[in-house]
């Protein structure tokens, strides 16, 4: 009796274990076929970079300027809102932060537009291969006769880790420059002091006004 349990339970086995073999060679079948089509694939995810990347830019961005550096900006939204892709890597998240520079006919149209950036505080934020562009504090007025609050109150009761900028790349001249194009020169919005201020408490003084956003 024990004799035939023993083989009836070893046929099963067998049975069992011809089923798996039998199965896990579809299974092998289907890794080779499929996989090796997909391989193409996942090598050129590194290559989809996002919005904001380093320059030359998406069809959908514009090429700008900003304190002597370049990137790659896209057009705010309505509502202050962005488009969010972004690098790989990147810390930095995107935000309505920049506006023309005060050139030429700042009454036109174009004056008022508005461009998305990726906010940092410091180079960890960024993606390989650029750095955070700070506010500057050097001066109490910014080049175009301004009032620099953030400088005003810098590092007195504003310090540098409390500083906002945006993610820029080396700006290239001559050689290996993009040619035809026209970069746009942009500068920091008055939301960007505005915000700063607000973090720390700080009103800004009466007759200071902030309508570029």
């Amino acid at each position: 009796m024990n004799s035939q349990k023993q083989d009836r339970c070893g046929s099963v086995l067998i049975f069992l274990g011809s089923y798996v073999i039998c199965h896990m060679s579809y299974v092998l079948i289907f890794v080779r076929n499929h996989c090796v089509i997909m391989w193409p694939l996942l090598l050129l995810l590194p290559l989809v970079t996002g919005r904001y990347a380093k320059p030359p830019c998406d069809a959908e961005e514009y090429l700008a300027t900003l304190e002597g550096r370049s990137l790659c900006v896209s057009d705010c939204d309505a509502d202050a809102s962005c488009p969010q892709e972004k690098p790989q890597g990147a810390f930095a998240k995107p935000k309505c932060m920049l506006v023309r520079a005060p050139l030429g006919d700042t009454s036109h149209p174009e004056m008022r537009r508005r461009y998305c950036a990726l906010e940092c505080q410091g180079d960890s934020y960024c993606p390989s291969g650029s750095k955070c562009s700070l506010l500057d504090v050097s001066s109490e007025t910014d080049r175009w006769g301004e009032v620099n609050l953030v400088a005003r109150n810098y590092p007195h009761l504003i310090s540098k880790d409390e500083l906002k900028g945006v993610c820029t790349y080396r700006l290239k001249t001559g050689k290996g420059s993009a040619p035809g194009l026209e970069p746009l020169e942009l500068r920091f919005s008055k939301s960007v002091t505005l915000d700063i201020l607000q973090e720390r408490g700080i009103r800004p003084p009466p007759g200071w006004s902030h309508t570029d956003l």
